[in-house]
């Protein structure tokens, strides 16, 4: 019964990111006030060339996350941990390319654009991230969570900021990397992975609510005054949203991995 419930909960996660990723795609890329407000978003942005956090996504450094990923699972004789976390990065990847380039379109509404839904950059990031919590020790997981989930929020942040991607892109590759990610850890068994306490999840999950109270804050009231910087209300709503998102897929994983792994008397000693 308990296996049964583990799997229905994997089932429900990915249902809501697949739907999810269908109502972004459909009410950001094919009406004209999802256009509209992103192109609010992008006309508040700063575009730069090559920023360096960003210029960091390539195949090779890809590869070398995967190599890395592998090694820290092999070296913890999780071996289907292992595999499963690097097909999170290599189904993420590819599947994000062939959606952006091969199967979505972006209708010309308000203006021609090329599609970008989903961002490849947020895709590679938070597929490492991902992967990096199904093969690390239960001890550490929600370390490398809180740091994983800071770090895609700072990467959201300035893919918007940069004009690289519209908010809708970063959306969709957040949860495009939460429903692989999902639908992987159900090759894994119970061995392979040791559960860990609520304690993150549910810190991460209030943060969200809090990122998302400070989009609708921003939202009713306009605080463009308030930022010397420039930064004005569709850019605030955009950042706060992405961090809320980052924020709560974390905490599902999080939340995931901890009814999918056993004690960690049953997987044996730590490594």
């Amino acid at each position: 019964m308990g296996a049964l419930r583990t799997r229905w909960r994997h089932v429900f996660v990915a249902a809501v990111a697949a739907a999810a990723f269908a109502a972004i795609y459909l009410a950001g890329v094919h009406t004209t006030t999802g256009q509209s407000a992103e192109e609010s978003v992008l006309a508040a942005s700063r575009f730069a060339y090559d920023p360096p956090l960003l210029a960091l996504v390539s195949v090779p450094n890809l590869l070398l996350a995967s190599a890395i990923v592998a090694a820290i699972g092999l070296l913890r004789r999780r071996w289907i941990a292992a595999i499963a976390a690097v097909a999170i990065i290599g189904v993420s990847s590819v599947l994000a390319q062939i959606l952006k380039h091969g199967l979505l379109d972006r209708p010309m509404l308000l203006s021609w654009g090329e599609n970008t839904f989903p961002s490849g950059h947020m895709t590679a990031f938070a597929a490492v991230a991902f992967a990096l919590l199904l093969v690390v020790p239960a001890r550490i997981r929600p370390v490398v969570a809180v740091v994983g989930a800071l770090g895609l929020s700072v990467v959201g942040a300035l893919l918007l900021r940069f004009g690289w991607h519209r908010p809708s892109d970063v959306f969709g590759a957040i949860l495009l990397v939460t429903f692989v990610s999902t639908v992987a850890q159900l090759g894994v068994s119970r061995t392979q992975v040791v559960g860990t306490g609520r304690a993150g999840e549910r810190s991460l999950a209030a943060l969200s609510v809090v990122a998302a109270g400070l989009a609708a804050v921003a939202f009713v009231a306009r605080p463009e005054s308030l930022w010397p910087s420039g930064l004005t209300s569709p850019m605030l709503i955009a950042q706060c949203t992405t961090v809320a998102a980052v924020l709560m897929s974390v905490a599902a994983t999080l939340w995931l991995l901890r009814h999918r792994g056993c004690s960690a008397t049953q997987a044996g000693p730590a490594r």
